[in-house]
C-alpha cells in the first residue's frame, strides 16, 4: 500500500469511528432523559461508566497490539461496539435504567482500546506532525457531521434509530482493520508483554514529563467534551422543539472551527512552540466555559464560545497525541498513548458524577464555572510540564506504515528527554 493510500484509509477510519463516539456522548444523556431518567447524577454514572471502565482492559490489549499488530484488537473492539449500540437502540425504545447498564459498560470497555489503537495507527502513518493536524481535522469534522445527525435524531425523537445506525460504524472498523493496521515491522522493538503492561505504562507516566503533560491536556479535553456534549443539552431551558437547534449551534460551530484550525497545527507549533500552544488552548477553553455559563440563550455569545472551544480542541488533539508518541525508551505507541489515558479514565469516572450532582443541587451555571476552574488547573499543570519544549527546524522523518519505532528527526522534545532520540534504535537483547 502506498503512503498516500494509507493516510486516506487511516483518516477515514478516524472519521467514521469518532463520528459515532461523538454522537454517543450526546445521544446517551438526551435519550435517557427522554425515557424518564432525569437525574443528572444517575446520567452522570452512565457517562462515567462509558468513559472510564475501558482503562481496565486497555493496557494489555494495546501492548498486545504493539507487539503482534493492531488489526485483531480493532476487530474485537468494533464487534463489541456493534453489539453495544444495538442493545442501546433497544433500551432507547423505553424502559428502566437497568436496560442501559450492560450495553454502556460493554461500549466503555471497547471504547478506550479501539480509540487508542486507532490513534496508534495514526502515529505510525505519514509525517507525524502533519498527520496529527489531519487527525484533528478528521476527528472534529466527523463530530460536526455527527452533530447534524444528532440534532436530527433529537428533533424527531428517533433515538433508537440513531443508536442502530451508529452500530454500523463498529462493523466498518472490523472490515478495514487489516487494511489500516498491517503486522508490525520485524524491527519493531515494542517488547512490553501484556502481563507487564500496567507496571510499564505507569512507570512511563511517572518518569516522562511529556506523557504527564499529554495526560493533563487529555483531562482538559475530556472536561470540555463532557460539558459541551452531555451537560449543555441538559442545561438548556428551552422548549423540546428548540433543543436540537441550540445543540447544533454549539457543536457545529465548535467542530467547524476545529476543522479549519487542524491543517495549520504543524505551522502553529513550529511558529510559537508547544508551551505557547498550551497557553492558547487553556485560555480559549476557560473563556468558552465562562461564556456558556453566563450567556444563557444568546446566539452570538454561544457561537463565540463554540469557536473558542473548537480552536482549543483542535490544538489539544494534535498536541497530546504528538507528545505521547514521540521519544521515550519504553513501549510501543499504543501503550504510550494508554499511559496518558489513566488520567482520562479517573477524571471520566469522577467528573460526570461531580457535574451531575452540581447540576441537581446548584444548577447549570455552577457546572460550567466549576468546569472552567478544573480546566484552568489541569492546563496550568500542562503548561508547566511543557517548559523547555521548542520546535526544531529539521524535517520530520515519517516511519514506514506499520513500523512502530521509525526514527524521528525534528520532534518537539523536552530538554531532559532530548537524548531519547538517540535511543529510538533497538536496544540489544
Amino acid at each position: 500500500m502506498d503512503r498516500s493510500s494509507a493516510v486516506r484509509r487511516v483518516l477515514l477510519l478516524v472519521f467514521v469511528y469518532f463520528m459515532s463516539d461523538a454522537m454517543f456522548q450526546t445521544l446517551l444523556p438526551v435519550s435517557m432523559d427522554a425515557n424518564g431518567i432525569t437525574s443528572g447524577f444517575v446520567i452522570g454514572i452512565f457517562i462515567a461508566a462509558a468513559s472510564g471502565v475501558g482503562i481496565l482492559l486497555a493496557p494489555p490489549a494495546t501492548a498486545w497490539g504493539d507487539r503482534h499488530g493492531r488489526a485483531r484488537v480493532l476487530v474485537l473492539g468494533g464487534l463489541a461496539s456493534f453489539v453495544a449500540m444495538l442493545l442501546m437502540a433497544g433500551a432507547a425504545r423505553g424502559g428502566s435504567a437497568w436496560l442501559w447498564l450492560f450495553p454502556v459498560l460493554l461500549y466503555g470497555v471497547a471504547r478506550a482500546t479501539t480509540a487508542i489503537s486507532t490513534l496508534a495507527v495514526v502515529s505510525t502513518t505519514g509525517d507525524p506532525l502533519r498527520m496529527q493536524g489531519l487527525n484533528s481535522v478528521a476527528q472534529r469534522g466527523s463530530a460536526a457531521i455527527g452533530a447534524i445527525a444528532t440534532a436530527g435524531f433529537i428533533a424527531t425523537g428517533h433515538y433508537s434509530v440513531g443508536f442502530a445506525l451508529m452500530s454500523l460504524t463498529g462493523l466498518y472498523v472490523c472490515l478495514v482493520a487489516r487494511r489500516v493496521a498491517p503486522p508490525p515491522a520485524p524491527e519493531n522493538r515494542a517488547t512490553v508483554a501484556p502481563r507487564d503492561s500496567y507496571a510499564v505504562s505507569l512507570r512511563m507516566l511517572r518518569d516522562e514529563r511529556a506523557l504527564q503533560a499529554s495526560s493533563l491536556i487529555n483531562i482538559g479535553a475530556v472536561t470540555i467534551g463532557l460539558l459541551g456534549n452531555a451537560f449543555y443539552p441538559l442545561a438548556l431551558d428551552v422548549r423540546p422543539d428548540r433543543l436540537a437547534f441550540w445543540v447544533l449551534v454549539l457543536l457545529l460551530f465548535r467542530d467547524i472551527t476545529s476543522v479549519c484550525v487542524g491543517p495549520f497545527f504543524h505551522v502553529i507549533v513550529t511558529a510559537v512552540g508547544v508551551q505557547r500552544v498550551m497557553v492558547i488552548l487553556a485560555s480559549s477553553n476557560v473563556a468558552s466555559l465562562v461564556i456558556v455559563a453566563l450567556a444563557g440563550s444568546s446566539v452570538p455569545w454561544i457561537c463565540l464560545a463554540a469557536v473558542l472551544q473548537g480552536a482549543a480542541m483542535s490544538l489539544s488533539i494534535g498536541s497530546t497525541n504528538f507528545m505521547a508518541t514521540q521519544g521515550g525508551r519504553l513501549g510501543g505507541r499504543g501503550l504510550r498513548i494508554t499511559a496518558t489515558n489513566y488520567g482520562i479514565s479517573v477524571s471520566s469516572l469522577f467528573l460526570p458524577l461531580m457535574f451531575g450532582a452540581l447540576f441537581d443541587i446548584l444548577g447549570s451555571r455552577a457546572v460550567f464555572i466549576t468546569g472552567a476552574v478544573v480546566v484552568a488547573a489541569v492546563m496550568g499543570g500542562a503548561v508547566h510540564l511543557a517548559r523547555g519544549w521548542s520546535p526544531v527546524g529539521a524535517r520530520v522523518q515519517a516511519p514506514r506504515h506499520g513500523d512502530d519505532e521509525g526514527p524521528y528527526v525534528g520532534a518537539d522534545l523536552h530538554a531532559e528527554d532530548a537524548g531519547d532520540v538517540a535511543d529510538l534504535a533497538p536496544e540489544p537483547r
